[in-house]
Protein backbone atom coordinates (compact mmCIF):
# COMPACT_ATOMS: atom_id res chain seq x y z
CA UNK A 1 0.00 0.00 0.00
CA UNK A 2 2.92 2.34 0.62
CA UNK A 3 4.09 2.12 -2.99
CA UNK A 4 0.59 2.68 -4.30
CA UNK A 5 0.16 5.71 -2.04
CA UNK A 6 3.52 7.12 -3.14
CA UNK A 7 2.67 6.70 -6.82
CA UNK A 8 -0.69 8.34 -6.21
CA UNK A 9 0.94 11.32 -4.52
CA UNK A 10 3.39 11.62 -7.43
CA UNK A 11 0.49 12.12 -9.84
CA UNK A 12 -0.30 15.44 -8.15
CA UNK A 13 3.28 16.62 -8.68
CA UNK A 14 3.29 15.54 -12.32
CA UNK A 15 -0.08 17.23 -12.92
CA UNK A 16 1.27 20.42 -11.35
CA UNK A 17 4.37 20.42 -13.58
CA UNK A 18 2.36 19.76 -16.75
CA UNK A 19 -0.03 22.62 -16.03
CA UNK A 20 2.84 24.98 -15.21
CA UNK A 21 4.57 24.09 -18.48
CA UNK A 22 1.31 24.69 -20.33
CA UNK A 23 1.06 28.13 -18.75
CA UNK A 24 4.58 28.86 -19.91
CA UNK A 25 3.77 27.88 -23.50
CA UNK A 26 0.81 30.28 -23.62
CA UNK A 27 2.92 32.99 -21.92
CA UNK A 28 1.16 32.91 -18.57
CA UNK A 29 2.93 32.69 -15.20
CA UNK A 30 6.36 33.74 -16.42
CA UNK A 31 8.00 33.71 -13.00
CA UNK A 32 10.39 31.75 -10.84
CA UNK A 33 10.07 27.99 -10.28
CA UNK A 34 9.97 28.74 -6.55
CA UNK A 35 6.70 30.59 -7.13
CA UNK A 36 5.44 27.70 -9.27
CA UNK A 37 6.42 25.07 -6.70
CA UNK A 38 3.43 23.08 -5.52
CA UNK A 39 3.99 24.07 -1.90
CA UNK A 40 3.93 27.82 -2.57
CA UNK A 41 1.03 28.34 -4.96
CA UNK A 42 -2.63 27.44 -5.30
CA UNK A 43 -3.17 28.00 -9.02
CA UNK A 44 -2.76 24.54 -10.55
CA UNK A 45 -5.13 21.62 -10.16
CA UNK A 46 -2.32 19.38 -8.87
CA UNK A 47 -1.39 21.78 -6.07
CA UNK A 48 -4.98 22.50 -4.98
CA UNK A 49 -6.06 18.84 -5.06
CA UNK A 50 -2.92 17.71 -3.20
CA UNK A 51 -3.66 19.93 -0.20
CA UNK A 52 -7.36 19.10 -0.17
CA UNK A 53 -6.64 15.37 0.23
CA UNK A 54 -3.53 15.96 2.35
CA UNK A 55 -4.55 13.96 5.47
CA UNK A 56 -6.00 11.17 3.35
CA UNK A 57 -2.71 10.75 1.49
CA UNK A 58 -0.82 10.71 4.79
CA UNK A 59 -3.11 8.01 6.19
CA UNK A 60 -3.18 5.70 3.18
CA UNK A 61 0.29 4.09 3.39
CA UNK A 62 0.06 2.50 6.82
CA UNK A 63 -1.93 4.37 9.47
CA UNK A 64 -5.27 2.81 8.54
CA UNK A 65 -3.89 -0.70 9.15
CA UNK A 66 -3.98 -0.23 12.95
CA UNK A 67 -7.76 0.12 12.81
CA UNK A 68 -8.03 -2.94 10.60
CA UNK A 69 -5.81 -5.08 12.83
CA UNK A 70 -7.30 -3.96 16.15
CA UNK A 71 -10.87 -4.68 15.20
CA UNK A 72 -10.06 -7.69 13.03
CA UNK A 73 -8.26 -9.60 15.80
CA UNK A 74 -4.86 -9.73 14.12
CA UNK A 75 -3.34 -7.23 16.57
CA UNK A 76 -4.04 -9.51 19.54
CA UNK A 77 -2.16 -12.36 17.90
CA UNK A 78 0.89 -10.18 17.29
CA UNK A 79 0.84 -8.74 20.83
CA UNK A 80 0.98 -12.22 22.33
CA UNK A 81 4.37 -12.65 20.67
CA UNK A 82 5.81 -9.12 20.80
CA UNK A 83 4.04 -7.34 23.65
CA UNK A 84 1.47 -4.56 23.62
CA UNK A 85 3.93 -1.68 24.06
CA UNK A 86 6.25 -2.89 21.30
CA UNK A 87 3.34 -3.42 18.91
CA UNK A 88 1.89 0.04 19.36
CA UNK A 89 5.30 1.73 19.23
CA UNK A 90 6.13 -0.02 15.97
CA UNK A 91 2.78 0.89 14.44
CA UNK A 92 2.95 4.55 15.43
CA UNK A 93 6.55 5.04 14.29
CA UNK A 94 5.90 3.30 10.97
CA UNK A 95 2.74 5.32 10.42
CA UNK A 96 4.48 8.62 11.16
CA UNK A 97 7.42 7.91 8.84
CA UNK A 98 5.29 6.56 5.99
CA UNK A 99 2.80 9.43 6.23
CA UNK A 100 5.54 12.05 6.21
CA UNK A 101 7.36 10.39 3.31
CA UNK A 102 4.27 10.21 1.09
CA UNK A 103 3.71 13.94 1.63
CA UNK A 104 7.31 15.15 1.30
CA UNK A 105 8.43 13.10 -1.72
CA UNK A 106 6.00 14.59 -4.28
CA UNK A 107 7.01 18.09 -3.19
CA UNK A 108 10.66 17.25 -3.83
CA UNK A 109 9.81 15.65 -7.17
CA UNK A 110 7.75 18.68 -8.18
CA UNK A 111 10.63 21.08 -7.52
CA UNK A 112 13.20 18.91 -9.29
CA UNK A 113 11.04 18.60 -12.40
CA UNK A 114 10.32 22.33 -12.45
CA UNK A 115 14.02 23.21 -12.07
CA UNK A 116 14.88 20.80 -14.87
CA UNK A 117 12.26 22.04 -17.32
CA UNK A 118 11.87 25.71 -16.44
CA UNK A 119 13.79 28.82 -15.43
CA UNK A 120 15.30 29.18 -11.97
CA UNK A 121 15.74 32.62 -10.42
CA UNK A 122 14.96 34.38 -7.16
CA UNK A 123 11.35 35.39 -6.46
CA UNK A 124 10.72 39.14 -6.59
CA UNK A 125 9.04 40.68 -3.52
CA UNK A 126 7.07 43.28 -5.49
CA UNK A 127 5.86 41.10 -8.37
CA UNK A 128 2.35 40.89 -6.86
CA UNK A 129 2.37 37.14 -7.54
CA UNK A 130 3.74 35.48 -4.43
CA UNK A 131 1.38 34.78 -1.54
CA UNK A 132 4.18 34.23 0.99
CA UNK A 133 3.23 36.98 3.39
CA UNK A 134 5.75 39.05 5.38
CA UNK A 135 5.85 37.63 8.90
CA UNK A 136 4.94 34.11 7.80
CA UNK A 137 7.19 31.17 8.59
CA UNK A 138 10.57 31.61 6.81
CA UNK A 139 9.17 34.40 4.60
CA UNK A 140 12.54 36.20 4.51
CA UNK A 141 14.29 33.06 3.27
CA UNK A 142 11.79 32.80 0.43
CA UNK A 143 13.27 35.90 -1.21
CA UNK A 144 16.90 35.55 -0.06
CA UNK A 145 17.57 31.78 0.02
CA UNK A 146 14.64 30.10 -1.77
CA UNK A 147 16.30 26.67 -1.87
CA UNK A 148 16.65 26.70 1.91
CA UNK A 149 13.05 27.91 2.17
CA UNK A 150 11.82 24.95 0.12
CA UNK A 151 13.92 22.48 2.14
CA UNK A 152 12.62 23.80 5.46
CA UNK A 153 9.02 23.77 4.25
CA UNK A 154 9.43 20.23 2.93
CA UNK A 155 10.48 19.21 6.43
CA UNK A 156 7.42 20.98 7.83
CA UNK A 157 5.24 19.11 5.32
CA UNK A 158 6.86 15.86 6.47
CA UNK A 159 5.88 16.70 10.05
CA UNK A 160 2.33 17.50 8.98
CA UNK A 161 2.05 14.22 7.09
CA UNK A 162 3.35 12.20 10.02
CA UNK A 163 1.09 14.07 12.42
CA UNK A 164 -2.05 13.34 10.42
CA UNK A 165 -1.00 9.70 10.15
CA UNK A 166 -0.79 9.50 13.96
CA UNK A 167 -4.20 11.15 14.27
CA UNK A 168 -5.56 8.48 11.94
CA UNK A 169 -4.04 5.80 14.18
CA UNK A 170 -5.65 7.37 17.25
CA UNK A 171 -9.07 7.58 15.63
CA UNK A 172 -8.66 3.96 14.55
CA UNK A 173 -9.17 2.90 18.17
CA UNK A 174 -12.66 4.41 18.13
CA UNK A 175 -13.78 3.86 14.52
CA UNK A 176 -14.12 0.20 13.66
CA UNK A 177 -14.37 0.39 9.87
CA UNK A 178 -11.54 1.55 7.60
CA UNK A 179 -14.04 2.77 5.00
CA UNK A 180 -15.34 5.17 7.63
CA UNK A 181 -11.98 6.05 9.18
CA UNK A 182 -10.34 7.45 6.04
CA UNK A 183 -13.22 9.78 5.06
CA UNK A 184 -13.35 10.85 8.72
CA UNK A 185 -9.83 12.24 8.36
CA UNK A 186 -11.07 14.53 5.59
CA UNK A 187 -14.08 15.57 7.65
CA UNK A 188 -11.87 16.52 10.61
CA UNK A 189 -9.46 18.36 8.30
CA UNK A 190 -12.11 20.36 6.45
CA UNK A 191 -14.26 20.82 9.56
CA UNK A 192 -11.39 22.41 11.50
CA UNK A 193 -10.67 24.71 8.56
CA UNK A 194 -14.30 25.86 8.48
CA UNK A 195 -14.52 26.42 12.24
CA UNK A 196 -11.22 28.31 12.28
CA UNK A 197 -12.81 31.00 10.10
CA UNK A 198 -14.56 32.21 13.24
CA UNK A 199 -11.20 32.82 14.96
CA UNK A 200 -10.01 36.30 14.05
CA UNK A 201 -6.58 37.39 15.31
CA UNK A 202 -4.66 40.16 13.59
CA UNK A 203 -0.99 41.12 13.49
CA UNK A 204 0.29 44.10 11.52
CA UNK A 205 -3.10 44.48 9.83
CA UNK A 206 -3.02 40.88 8.55
CA UNK A 207 -5.18 38.04 9.81
CA UNK A 208 -3.32 35.10 11.37
CA UNK A 209 -4.24 31.78 9.78
CA UNK A 210 -5.48 28.91 11.93
CA UNK A 211 -7.01 26.61 9.30
CA UNK A 212 -5.08 23.37 8.79
CA UNK A 213 -5.96 23.54 5.11
CA UNK A 214 -3.85 26.69 4.88
CA UNK A 215 -1.22 26.02 7.55
CA UNK A 216 -0.03 22.95 5.66
CA UNK A 217 1.14 25.12 2.76
CA UNK A 218 3.66 27.93 2.45
CA UNK A 219 1.39 30.38 0.62
CA UNK A 220 -1.70 31.81 2.25
CA UNK A 221 -3.59 35.07 1.99
CA UNK A 222 -3.12 35.40 5.76
CA UNK A 223 -0.13 35.06 8.06
CA UNK A 224 1.03 31.57 8.98
CA UNK A 225 3.75 32.22 11.59
CA UNK A 226 5.85 29.37 12.92
CA UNK A 227 4.28 29.41 16.39
CA UNK A 228 0.86 28.71 14.88
CA UNK A 229 2.15 25.96 12.58
CA UNK A 230 4.14 24.10 15.21
CA UNK A 231 1.54 24.82 17.89
CA UNK A 232 -1.12 23.18 15.70
CA UNK A 233 1.13 20.19 15.02
CA UNK A 234 1.87 19.88 18.74
CA UNK A 235 -1.83 20.08 19.61
CA UNK A 236 -2.74 17.31 17.15
CA UNK A 237 0.08 15.14 18.46
CA UNK A 238 -1.05 15.72 22.05
CA UNK A 239 -4.66 14.82 21.24
CA UNK A 240 -3.51 11.76 19.29
CA UNK A 241 -1.32 10.66 22.19
CA UNK A 242 -4.13 11.06 24.73
CA UNK A 243 -6.64 9.19 22.57
CA UNK A 244 -4.12 6.40 21.95
CA UNK A 245 -3.17 6.18 25.62
CA UNK A 246 -6.78 5.95 26.78
CA UNK A 247 -7.68 3.07 24.49
CA UNK A 248 -4.26 1.48 24.11
CA UNK A 249 -3.74 1.04 27.84
CA UNK A 250 -7.10 -0.70 28.12
CA UNK A 251 -6.68 -2.95 25.10
CA UNK A 252 -6.72 -6.52 26.29
CA UNK A 253 -5.02 -9.40 24.56
CA UNK A 254 -7.37 -12.35 24.78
Amino acid sequence: MFRISLCLSFTFAVADVIQNLYYRVINVNQYSVFEKWMGSQAETFGAVAFYWVFPLLASLPYAWSLCDELHGGYAAQVMVRTGRKEYFEGKLISSFLSGGTVIACPLVLDLLLLMTLDRTFYPTPNDLISCVMPGSFCSVLYYTHPILFVLLWTCVEFLWGGTFALLCCALGFYIKKTVILLPSMLLVYVGESILSEFIIVKRNRYNIEFAWLSLTRADTMSLNPGWVIFGSIGLILLVSFILTLIKGAKYEVL
